[in-house]
């Protein structure tokens, strides 16, 4: 009931100020790379404009208190009711403090009713809709259900951008659509990637444009085609699109490079991670001519309710029938209850590569130190996956060259911290009672 009050009282102020202000709103949802979308997005548009006409989360909040406390600008005071009262006063200072211009909104939606909950409070001009694929299905049952509840924005909104993988069926006729295809309206073609940046062409409406941008994952491109198609609705020029990619910078724990110890590098995916994205980086190793060793570090994949089980299983399958790809890695590191389950044992008997377990990511992270120091090469490691009681990013600290660079990982504010500190030490009560 208090939850209730709480989401009430915050759409309430919401709406005042989107009403005092009438900001220009792009609205990112989907299943994978929708967060990568709207850093790209946010960075497109603070490089076109003036920075404070730009707004999105510093906090990546993406929920039904997320969206309101977005749109006041505010973090979220958790369960301390003096701050939830200075929330509720500060929203009147903000009604007549100059707000930005455009307002970048990205949201998950893990339960029926939640878009209608957040399109009440502010419909968008522009919204984005990714890949969708299984995740959060726990409260919906079923993926269709799941798909048909992200999909309700494009009805809601004045410009739909889809990704093509949507079904024309859901889709506006005259949404704009996007992938590698050459047959849509935004397209890309020459993808080459390296862990310095990626390079491409893309096709936009008959004309043909070079992008170099400093990141890694040659997928990173296609979730930069967005960016073009805002672009031509704001009637920026394409020019400026392409000078912006070339300071686009990835946050933390989202494919961001890190160098690490005995020279090797390691592409931190560690904030989260689904079936696609782990899927999609295999592939993508099979593209690059490596030099260096590859180490897999993977935990299970959540929030997947009766389709645990199969997603696995496809993950697994996926490994089995790519012969190739699994003669490349020098160690597949799998951690959690689900890896252990349903991909380890299927696995392990695997004679070219070192294929381990774990269910502690500290003593998996001991081990690749390990690995690192037995190699002869240089080694690439590959780290997917990261929240409720997972924490990667904590194994990545055990082989981690220069502890200052602890702050480059993500979740290490002193509340993650003291949460995870708790996970560790009970896990370790656990073993010792067994």
């Amino acid at each position: 009931m208090i939850q209730k009050i709480l989401l009430f009282i915050l759409s309430f102020l919401a709406k005042k100020v989107i009403q005092k202000h009438k900001p220009y709103v792009i609205w990112i949802t989907g299943t994978a790379w929708k967060t990568t979308v709207s850093w790209f997005v946010y960075q497109f548009l603070s490089f076109h404009f003036w920075k404070d006409l730009v707004y999105i989360s510093p906090y990546s909040y993406n929920g039904e208190y997320g969206l309101p406390l977005t749109l006041l600008q505010q973090k979220s005071p958790w369960k301390n009711l003096f701050w939830w009262i200075v929330v509720f006063i500060s929203w009147m200072r903000l009604l007549y403090k100059k707000y930005p211009k455009y307002i970048i909104l990205e949201y998950w939606i893990d339960h029926p009713g939640e878009m209608d909950f957040l399109l009440n409070i502010i419909e968008p001009e522009i919204a984005i809709l990714t890949n969708i694929s299984p995740n959060h299905l726990l409260q919906f049952g079923t993926f269709e259900k799941y798909a048909l509840e992200k999909e309700k924005i494009l009805s809601r909104s004045l410009y739909q951008i889809v990704h093509e993988s949507i079904s024309p069926k859901v889709s506006p006729k005259w949404a704009l659509r996007y992938w590698f295809s050459i047959e849509n309206h935004i397209s890309l073609s020459d993808v080459k990637s390296t862990l310095e940046g990626i390079h491409f062409s893309a096709t936009i409406e008959g004309k043909i444009a070079e992008f170099s941008v400093p990141i890694f994952w040659s997928y990173q491109a296609e979730n930069i085609l967005p960016v073009l198609w805002v672009a031509s609705i704001l009637w920026i020029p394409l020019d400026d699109c392409i000078r912006a990619c070339e300071y686009f910078m990835v946050e933390k724990g989202r494919w961001k490079i890190l160098s690490w110890m005995y020279d090797s590098r390691i592409i931190d995916g560690s904030y989260n991670g689904w079936y696609l994205p782990i899927t999609k980086w295999i592939e993508e190793v099979s593209k690059i001519q490596w030099d260096e060793n590859i180490i897999l570090f993977l935990w299970d994949m959540r929030e997947l309710g009766d389709l645990t089980e199969s997603v696995h299983r496809d993950l697994l399958n996926y490994i089995l029938t790519s012969h190739k790809h699994i003669h490349q890695f020098y160690s597949i590191i799998l951690v959690g209850e689900n890896m252990g389950k349903y991909v380890f044992p299927y696995l392990k008997d695997i004679q070219s590569c070192d294929i381990r377990h774990f269910n502690n990511s500290k003593i998996a992270g001991l081990y690749i130190l390990w690995r690192i120091k037995e190699s002869k090469n240089r080694c690439v490691i590959y780290v997917k996956w990261s929240q409720n009681t997972i924490f990667l990013e904590e194994g990545i600290k055990e082989f981690l060259l220069n502890k200052n660079d602890i702050n480059m990982l993500c979740r290490q504010s002193e509340s993650w911290i003291h949460k995870k500190d708790k996970y560790f030490n009970n896990l370790i009560s656990n073993l010792v009672n067994q």
